[in-house]
């Protein structure tokens, strides 16, 4: 072989694999081999989402799955793949993300709504003699509330605390529910919030006696006077709830999210 030609040969070595990153990048649902229907075996991940809707709990399953050949887009499912929930048939789709994605995604997504008990949630797979499953240890949302603040009169730049009660979760969940971001404190005119109303986030969020607390500084805008103070957790606020059994799956993971948004006060404030 010529030195031109080995020069060539290099070229298209490394040239290969490049071209091959493009096409799969650009080729979507249906770019990669293979034939094609998603089942239990093509499960790469999973996890459960579980919201509050009154006295109904929906339950979203969704499972990472690879990405298929053939000529249907998105491929068909297993026909004898079937996914429950506390034994409630769970309608079950193939979802491709690859239009709203930079990446081509695909996953396995099942749905299912149950009466709020508050009790474990048991997620089982089966198909033919394949089984997998997902136990949660609690599928209610905490109880929040009541709150304590630590006074109620404070001179602009210091803090006060508050201390919230949480019952029905363990001490990692209860340690999630403590970030700042998921709760806010609030001040309004006497006269109620129809003129707006003034944030104040929370700071040293974490575990207390009985549940969860943070810090609150009053601004240094914050006209002195009497106001009211409300303390709220957002709606959507959410943290992961104990597993205490992932088989025949990669690996699980699941989300507990706020019905509500749960609010507290009005509670008569000064700024000192």
């Amino acid at each position: 072989m010529t030195t031109h030609a080995n020069r060539r040969l290099h070229k298209v070595r490394y040239l290969a694999p490049a071209l091959s990153a493009v096409i799969a990048a650009a080729a979507g649902c249906g770019g990669f081999g293979g034939d094609g229907a998603v089942d239990l075996a093509s499960i790469k991940s999973a996890r459960v989402g579980i919201s509050h809707d009154g006295a109904s709990t929906p339950v979203l399953f969704v499972a990472e799955v690879p990405l298929p050949g053939g000529a249907s887009c998105p491929p068909p499912l297993a026909p004898d793949l079937a996914i429950t929930v506390n034994g409630t048939p769970m309608q079950l789709s193939v979802v491709d993300g690859s239009e709203s994605s930079s990446c081509p995604s695909l996953t396995l997504e099942g749905r299912a709504t149950l009466a709020e008990t508050g009790g474990p949630l048991d997620v089982e797979l089966t198909q033919g003699w394949r089984k997998a499953s997902v136990v949660i240890a609690r599928s209610a949302f905490p109880a929040i509330g009541p709150i304590a603040l630590s006074r109620a009169a404070v001179p602009v730049g210091e803090s006060f605390s508050v201390n919230v009660v949480v019952s029905g979760a363990d001490e990692s969940e209860t340690r999630q529910l403590a970030i700042p971001g998921n709760w806010i404190a609030s001040l309004c005119y006497p006269s109620g919030c129809g003129q707006g109303w003034i944030g104040m986030p929370p700071t040293n969020a974490g575990l207390r006696d009985g549940g969860l607390g943070f810090d609150v500084v009053v601004p240094g805008a914050v006209p002195t006077g009497s106001w009211l103070l409300g303390v709220h957790l957002f709606r959507g606020s959410s943290f992961h709830p104990t597993i205490t059994e992932c088989s025949g799956l990669p690996s699980c993971a699941a989300s507990n999210y706020a019905g509500q948004t749960y609010d507290f006060g009005p509670y008569s404030f000064d700024v000192l």
